[in-house]
């Protein structure tokens, strides 16, 4: 007794079914790389932080030779040494205030790492997003053609799902 027949949508289904937890995690991937769209926009805080960190920079080194000249003329003068201790505590104070801003930028900066992995992890879905594409162009292409009567090839680069809907129908 030969087994009852599916109807041709099950069938198909039936090809795709191992794809099932695949697309749900691609869905659930999506879902949570949506609200990365919005960290491009906040991506233009950085032009006035970067400009801020060159002005600091160009100021560091002439600070630090300043700090060195008043320290040579500290133990000579009384006024020196104030003012190469206010110069120390110029500088301490500039430190803290950099470390400060560098540790407010730290989990950005591991953001940006993971999102960096986040891209080389994704960077299959390029391809596999445009071999789907030509596939569902041929096949497009295909069920054209034999609407007007014409027996269009397959391509010749089969996919494994075609090789997967081959390899079923067969059995």
């Amino acid at each position: 007794m030969s087994k009852p027949t599916l109807p041709t949508s099950e069938m198909v289904a039936e090809i795709f079914e191992p794809l099932k937890p695949a697309r749900d995690g691609l869905a659930r991937m999506v879902k949570v790389l949506e609200p990365i769209g919005q960290v491009c926009e906040l991506a233009e805080a950085f032009e006035p932080i970067n400009e801020f960190q060159e002005k600091v920079a160009s100021v560091v080194e002439p600070l630090r030779k300043l700090e060195q000249e008043f320290n040579q003329f500290a133990g000579a003068f009384e006024p020196m040494r104030l003012l190469r201790d206010e110069m120390r505590e110029i500088s301490a104070t500039f430190a803290a205030n950099v470390a400060e801003f560098a540790q407010i930028l730290e989990p950005i900066n591991r953001l940006r790492q993971q999102l960096d992995e986040a891209v080389h992890a994704l960077e299959p879905a390029g391809s596999l997003y445009r071999e789907f594409s030509n596939l569902s162009s041929a096949i497009t292409k295909r069920q054209g053609d034999i609407a007007e009567g014409q027996d269009a090839p397959i391509p010749s680069e089969r996919s494994g799902v075609l090789r997967l809907a081959a390899g079923r129908a067969s059995r």
